[in-house]
């Protein structure tokens, strides 16, 4: 299923999710002033209701919360929402859990207080387009499906054959998350491409 990014001209949205005042004012402001928009809700009940009204970017939630706890919330929303990213916080870690959480798809689990240099970079992480390679030996195919996910908010780009994609996605240094592979090239097939 394809994420829906946000568009070049509008503001990422984010969700924070904390029973604490405090916290929620913080990150707000923090997150405002650097271009983001922000809605909050004070435990994983009202964050669920949220969510199943409008579409966010990104989730900061709290793990310790009455109601519904953050990780419950999280794996509720993984059902509802799989391709929205949650990003899960807590005083208190538990690493066996976070590695659970991190299997089931939480984006990150990271730990409170933190600097806001390191939160802002894991927003950025999270409400950044994902990058794709379409590897196609038939160029109008690449360029047009390329465009199409242009228009969604990816960051894509082509390649005409699989020796081609090797160079490039060592020339981007590996950024690319999604690979999109014709099976059947003449140099190098798909799974060999894959392979490398």
């Amino acid at each position: 299923m394809l994420r829906k990014e946000p568009e070049m001209d509008k503001k990422a949205c984010i969700l924070i999710v904390d029973d604490s005042q405090d916290v929620l004012q913080s990150f707000t402001m923090v997150l405002e002033l650097n271009g983001y928009v922000v809605e909050t809700a004070r435990d994983g009940l009202y964050a669920l209701d949220k969510c199943a009204e409008k579409q966010y970017d990104a989730v900061l939630m709290d793990i310790c919360m009455p109601r519904l706890n953050g990780a419950e919330a999280f794996r509720r929303l993984k059902v509802t929402h799989p391709e929205l990213r949650v990003i899960l916080m807590s005083a208190y870690s538990d690493e066996e859990e976070n590695e659970k959480l991190l299997r089931e798809g939480l984006f990150k689990a990271i730990g409170k207080p933190m600097k806001i240099g390191y939160l802002l970079n894991v927003i950025r992480e999270a409400t950044a387009s994902p990058r794709v390679i379409i590897v196609d030996d038939d160029t109008s195919i690449g360029g047009t499906l390329a465009q199409i996910l242009r228009l969604k908010g990816y960051d894509s780009c082509v390649a005409s054959s699989g020796r081609d994609a090797v160079k490039l996605i060592i020339a981007r240094k590996n950024d690319i998350e999604i690979a999109i592979i014709d099976i059947k090239m003449p140099d190098m097939d798909g799974f060999a491409t894959l392979a490398r």
